[in-house]
Order: C-alpha cells, then sequence, then structure tokens
C-alpha cells in the first residue's frame, strides 16, 4: 500500500517531469526567467491563481498556460511536504481524487470544487 507521503512525492516527481518537458519543448532560456518570476512573485495567492488559470482557456499559447500551472502545483505540494502536510488536500479544503490527479497532475482543487465553482477559502 502506498503511503500518503510516497503519494506526495510520486505527484512532485510527476510535475517536476512535466515542467521540464514543457519547459525544453516550449521555451528559450530568456522566456524561462521571465515565466518563473512572474509565477513565484505574483501577489495573488495560489488559489486565485489556479482559479484564473483554468478561466484562461482562451490563452494563446498553451504551453505557457500549463506550465504555469505546473509551476503553482510543485510549489504548493513542495510546501505542504516541508511543513509535514502528508494529505492530497488542495486550497479548496477538500481531499483532491488520486483518478483526478492521474490526470491533471497540476490541478490544486478537487472535482466537485472545480465543477461547481465553489469559492476558494483561505488556509
Amino acid at each position: 500500500m502506498t503511503t500518503k507521503l510516497q503519494e506526495i512525492n510520486k505527484l512532485i516527481r510527476i510535475l517536476a517531469e512535466r515542467r521540464k518537458y514543457l519547459e525544453t519543448r516550449y521555451y528559450s532560456s530568456e522566456c524561462l526567467a521571465k515565466i518563473e518570476v512572474e509565477a513565484r512573485s505574483d501577489p495573488v495567492d495560489l488559489a486565485q491563481c489556479e482559479q484564473r488559470l483554468e478561466e484562461d482557456k482562451n490563452h494563446s499559447d498553451a504551453g505557457e498556460s500549463e506550465l504555469r500551472k505546473v509551476c503553482l502545483a510543485l510549489d504548493y505540494w513542495r510546501d505542504r511536504l516541508n511543513k509535514g502536510m502528508y494529505s492530497l488536500i488542495g486550497v479548496c479544503g477538500h481531499e483532491i481524487e488520486r483518478d483526478r490527479l492521474g490526470v491533471l497532475p497540476y490541478t490544486l482543487v478537487c472535482a466537485h470544487c472545480a465543477g461547481a465553482k465553489v469559492p476558494i477559502i483561505s488556509r
């Protein structure tokens, strides 16, 4: 049986691999630096970033949008791991379904909250 710690570490590995793939596929080093700064210096909290990125479906560059989501998710899961929080609780306050994470490893909300557009609680 897989422990929650192992699940989070696996999720971080998947996200890191996806990030590397997106970086090498879509971006020059100059563009990568800009995206990295934007993702880390945005004053909006993670929940609002996640909602904004989900609503930005018509963005002209899908690769950039996905890379930002991956960066946010990596930061979120690494932060939880560093704090000793080993559950798969998303920014919505509910556990994110493992099947959902298998399909959308960068998601930070459960399926119910994503579908219902439930306001994200701040933690």
